[in-house]
């Protein structure tokens, strides 16, 4: 059967306009041997000479918002332009190509809900834990090492690394896995993340690359939307304190890199689809949705494919785009080869790709049921596109 031919899409630039390629430009003018292009709007040279290279990563700020609101001054002062997530535009998927410097096709994190076969399950990779029932996958015997693809990204480079993260996951196996040898440093709000910057620049005198991570947008965003009020008040709130945290680096020799892991869009609830309301479409899964509400994988049980296309291009037309795993990974959405040895069986064997407007939610037993404004992980322009900033100090 031939199924419905996807929308117009933005889609990652793996090339050179990604977040794979600025990945690519740090992990050179730090030392190391980058596997992939840099990326054009910053030539590894341009970071090379500076003694200090912070990164500092912003969860859901979007190109478009920043480059539109008249709350982020200091932010848009040192925009030099935008450049592409992964796919799926999402936290797990972008976060684990900045920690490995690899596409998700390469190191197999293809969003939030991930199949692992180790598991026989799906399971919530970042928490590293099974779906639904929260059950850690070390009670299960499965290691980090089990899983994720190494050698972490900071244990290639030439200079020290120190990785700025909110105390909630700084000792996750995740975290400890990612971040190798670089010093972790919990932090507890947002002001906290600032002066721990500012000490380490200070104290210590060698070449280092500083990772630091604000979750705050993202948070907000989910329950409130990106367009509300409270979302534009915190952009404003934190575009003070970078301009602050700027004006404390003054004379440090500092390259200030500012992106993105992904952008986001609100909908409303009637586009929310509901598997629960499609009991001949669940009735065909062989385990629950993974992936994100806006990308959601489908393993299907063997005998039950030809029903299933069927009835999503019967049912689901207005709603989604249904492809075949094969096609997407051809197409390079997920990146170039060579694969992860799992990527097959994270992906499953269909891929709904929602609509603008649209997402897709099952439930499972354990599970509470979000009430979300805001999502991502699709290939609209709004939540593909990120920002570079970068203020040299």
């Amino acid at each position: 059967m031939n199924l419905p031919a996807p929308p117009p899409a933005a889609l990652p630039d793996y090339q050179g306009g990604s977040l794979l390629n600025l990945m690519a430009s740090i992990t050179a003018a730090c030392g190391g041997a980058p596997l992939h292009p840099p990326l054009i709007l910053l030539p590894p040279k341009e970071l090379a000479p500076a003694r200090n290279i912070i990164l500092l990563l912003v969860d859901g700020l979007g190109f478009r918002l920043l480059r539109d609101s008249p709350h982020a001054p200091n932010f848009r002062r040192y925009l030099r332009g935008s450049l592409t997530s992964v796919f799926p535009s999402t936290t797990a998927s972008a976060i684990a190509t900045l920690f490995t410097g690899l596409a998700p096709s390469q190191h197999g994190i293809t969003g939030w809900f991930t199949y692992l076969k180790q598991a026989q399950a799906v399971t919530a990779i970042l928490p590293f834990e099974t779906r639904g029932d929260a059950r850690p996958l070390g009670e299960l015997g499965i290691a980090p090492q089990d899983v994720f693809i190494g050698p972490p990204l900071f244990d290639t480079l030439g200079i020290a690394c120190w990785a700025l993260l909110p105390h909630r996951i700084a000792d996750s196996d995740f975290s400890r896995f990612h971040c190798g040898r670089a010093i972790r440093v919990g932090y507890g709000g947002r002001a906290a993340l600032f002066r721990q910057a500012l000490r380490i620049v200070r104290i210590h005198p060698d070449r280092k690359l500083i990772y630091a991570y604000l979750p705050d947008l993202d948070a907000l965003a989910h329950q409130r939307g990106i367009g509300s009020p409270q979302a534009a008040k915190l952009l404003a709130a934190l575009d003070k304190e970078f301009g602050l945290f700027l004006q404390g680096l003054a004379g440090t020799d500092t390259c200030v890199l500012v992106t993105s892991d992904h952008g986001f869009v609100d909908i409303p609830p009637e586009g929310l689809l509901k598997l629960e309301d499609h009991p001949e479409l669940k009735q065909a899964l062989a385990h629950p949705l993974s992936g994100e509400s806006r990308v959601a994988y489908c393993r299907v049980k063997p005998d039950r494919r030809a029903g299933f296309e069927a009835y999503a291009a019967d049912k689901l037309a207005d709603h989604a785009t249904l492809h075949h795993r094969e096609k997407l990974l051809d197409e390079g959405w997920f990146g170039p080869g060579p694969y992860h040895p799992d990527i097959a069986d994270r992906l499953g064997d269909y891929i709904l790709v929602m609509r603008p407007g649209r997402v897709t939610r099952d439930h499972v037993p354990g599970e509470t049921r979000p009430s979300f404004v805001g999502y991502h992980g699709g290939v609209t322009p709004d939540e593909m596109e990120i920002p570079l900033v970068l203020a040299k100090i």
